[in-house]
């Protein structure tokens, strides 16, 4: 699984400023539910307003350290180090009272939302205009090189539901993960795992 950062998932707007961050799970018997608002999030850290505590700002690293200050506000847990499992999993972002989803279930949507797409049986139709061509033998050289380290067999374009597409025939089987771009210079991306024929 390609590792997604809350910085991603914001500058996609699957978070936007002013979610609210919802924790909720029971941890050892103990129910915990706690909001706090999303004021910024940065490359390696994030700002949360704590509605709990009179819109106190926190600067946190990570959602193990908002974590542990929730599980640290039941006396129980005052001395607890680490929370013992993925923090992606409890807490959720909500958005004017609807739940978008769980930051795992975002994390998932985003990693679909911007993998190419397997071709499937999708139909190729070849692209005619010879200035075409040229220009995309360019994308195809940028393609490649920028995603070297992946075995194909062949790159090609093609026009795919009446839209202009980068074709990758992928050399490894299906069941090795490729995650390739959705798009590549505003091209639509579809991966093949079929041999390349020509008729």
């Amino acid at each position: 699984m390609v590792d997604i950062s809350l910085k991603q998932l914001y500058d996609e707007k699957y978070i936007e400023q002013g979610n609210i961050l919802l924790y909720n799970r029971i941890y050892k018997d103990v129910k915990f539910t706690y909001e706090c608002k999303i004021k910024d999030i940065y490359e390696k850290k994030f700002l949360v307003v704590l509605t709990s505590a009179e819109n106190m700002e926190m600067l946190c690293n990570s959602l193990i350290d908002l974590e542990l200050y929730i599980l640290h506000s039941d006396i129980h847990f005052k001395d607890i180090l680490l929370s013992t499992e993925n923090p992606y999993d409890w807490f959720s972002i909500k958005d004017k009272d609807v739940i978008k989803g769980s930051i795992t279930e975002l994390k998932n949507q985003y990693v679909k939302d911007n993998t190419a797409k397997e071709l499937g049986r999708r139909k190729l139709y070849p692209i005619l205009d010879p200035y075409r061509s040229k220009f995309f033998d360019k994308v195809k050289n940028n393609f490649r090189m920028q995603f070297k380290k992946f075995s194909f067999s062949y790159v090609c374009e093609a026009l795919v539901d009446d839209k202009e597409a980068i074709i990758v025939f992928m050399d490894q089987l299906e069941e090795a993960s490729v995650h390739l771009p959705a798009k590549f210079e505003g091209f639509l991306v579809f991966i093949s795992y079929e041999v390349f024929q020509l008729h």
